[in-house]
């Protein structure tokens, strides 16, 4: 078989579909390579286990909380793709169970502070792919929005992160939220504006001075500063 162990692990999660019990005593041996020294079996692992956890049919985390918390390691992995991809799929597992949502997000902010810079940059790009998802209702108190008050804090420090590509990133996915979850809900009356735009002006009403603010940064001399200006035209002075 393949070093990864793509092949069995297609066949535990068709396993899973007909029958979830059966997984009892395999999903425990599967569990155990997490801790391989491959990097690419790690990876591998914690993707099969991220589906599991996902999964409608059964609520594995509970069901299997070591190898949970287990999983849950690989946001600390030795090796940063295998931090990367944690980070993606987490965010798919916190996406399908909201009793998960607030602690994943957390984790997965905490990867915008990486000391790897791919890193960083995967984690901002995965967490504003994960709050754009949710537009235009996601950010409601009522559809737990706050699970993603941490995330908004991130991304805000994120766009002042040591490396330009990373800013150039954040700043794309900051101005493309506050589009999705505000802009594009702007209605005639203010009722309607209040009623689909409150909770997300709270969580991202700093989007906009934080573009000027780039825009006009010593900092940003260049690529940063264009890219605020052309989102600022593009997202903020469309005159929708």
């Amino acid at each position: 078989s393949d070093a990864s162990g793509a092949n069995s692990y297609a066949l535990v999660f068709e396993v899973h579909l007909a029958e979830p019990r059966m997984l009892l005593y395999t999903l425990p041996k599967v569990s155990e390579r997490l801790l391989a020294e491959d990097d690419r079996t790690r990876e591998a692992t914690l993707t099969l286990l991220g589906r599991l956890f996902a999964s409608p049919k059964e609520d594995y985390a509970s069901s299997y909380p070591g190898i949970y918390q287990e999983w849950l390691r690989r946001f600390h992995d030795k090796c940063s793709e295998v931090r990367c991809a944690m980070v993606r799929v987490s965010l798919r597992v916190a996406s399908a169970k909201p009793q998960l949502r607030a602690a994943l997000i957390e984790q997965c902010s905490e990867r915008t502070q990486d000391k790897y810079w791919e890193v960083r940059r995967a984690s901002c790009r995965s967490l504003a792919d994960a709050m754009l998802d949710t537009a235009p209702s996601g950010l409601k108190d009522s559809s737990g929005g706050k699970d993603w008050d941490v995330a908004c804090e991130s991304l805000r420090r994120v766009a002042k992160d040591k490396r330009p590509e990373i800013r150039k990133e954040c700043l794309t996915g900051l101005a493309t939220l506050f589009r999705a979850h505000v802009s594009d809900n702007f209605e005639d009356s203010e009722e309607a504006l209040n009623a689909t735009c409150s909770n997300g002006l709270k969580r991202l009403g700093f989007v906009p001075s934080l573009l000027v603010q780039s825009y006009a940064s010593s900092v940003n001399v260049g690529e940063v500063s264009e890219r605020a200006r052309l989102l600022l035209d593009d997202h903020m002075l469309d005159g929708k």
